[in-house]
């Protein structure tokens, strides 16, 4: 049967806390985070100021949140290797580390792929 105090949504609410949290951690550590976040801000800005499409608004929303999770799992995957791998000179270590670095730069690369198809021919039809 379902129990519905499992799902009691002030249950939910409550754990925003430990969001709250990790949103100021990543914004107190990582510059990476700070920067994406600045860059986003700054392309929110632009759509707003080019009035561009919804399926334009859509795919900056999108690079925003793929960006915006990605940053925090890297740096929860680089702090669970540093607490597994005490001298941090494993090959395992770095290799696990790469990727996940690997996978932040594929979400920038691919923002800016995004950014460039939006504001490019934008910025194109002004200049011409």
């Amino acid at each position: 049967m379902f129990d519905w105090r499992e799902h009691d949504p002030r249950k939910h609410i409550r754990k925003l806390r430990y969001v709250a949290d990790g949103f100021k951690d990543s914004w107190e550590t990582s510059s990476g985070f700070r920067l994406h976040l600045m860059a986003d801000m700054v392309a929110f800005g632009l759509g707003g100021i080019f009035a561009v499409s919804f399926t334009c608004w859509l795919g900056l929303v999108i690079v925003f949140i793929l960006k915006t999770a990605a940053e925090p799992f890297n740096s929860a995957i680089e702090e669970l290797v540093n607490e597994l791998y005490e001298r941090n000179h494993s090959l395992q270590a770095k290799r696990i580390k790469d990727f996940a670095a690997l996978g932040v730069f594929a979400t920038v690369i691919g923002s800016v792929i995004i950014w460039a198809m939006i504001f490019v021919p934008e910025v194109y039809e002004i200049v011409s």
